[in-house]
């Protein structure tokens, strides 16, 4: 019963992330970002996650513009947090938005998948095993603005 609840909030979690990260991402791609910054983005999607705990402290931005579609679908993702980048690019530019949340989560999950799948899930380096690294993309070229 707990490991279904777990799995419900984690699908939920995502999703909201998902959500958010599209419809603020859309203030990029429109040209609507004369005054926008890396922290009125990140304020801008806690704010669409008002639910979620510590918002500001758990959410990251990776927003960097890349030279072709297929470039974007071989990035990886940040080592660290000095490899994050904010830059929202001119009109024309292919943009690439990556949010990542870390949510604190219950132990069922990860014991179950590494007891019984023995599976590896993105774990945050540094962070207890119950904290999970949720990921929302969203790669498009900016209007020409």
């Amino acid at each position: 019963l707990f490991l279904l609840v777990e799995v419900v909030l984690v699908f939920l979690v995502g999703q909201a992330l998902e959500n958010a990260t599209q419809n603020e991402a859309r203030m990029i791609r429109t040209g609507r970002t004369t005054d926008f910054t890396k922290e009125s983005f990140e304020r801008d999607v806690c704010s669409r996650l008002r639910m979620f705990p510590n918002c500001a402290g758990a959410l990251s931005l990776d927003v960097r513009v890349v030279p072709d579609f297929e470039t974007a679908a071989n990035l990886e993702a940040p080592a660290a947090e000095d490899d994050f980048v904010f830059d929202k690019g001119r009109g024309n530019d292919i943009v690439f938005v990556r949010a990542y949340y870390d949510w604190s989560g219950t132990r069922v999950l990860p014991s179950l998948l590494n007891a019984f799948y023995r599976l590896y899930y993105d774990k945050p380096a540094g962070k207890s095993p119950t904290v999970y690294r949720l990921t929302a993309a969203t790669l498009f070229r900016n209007e020409p603005f």
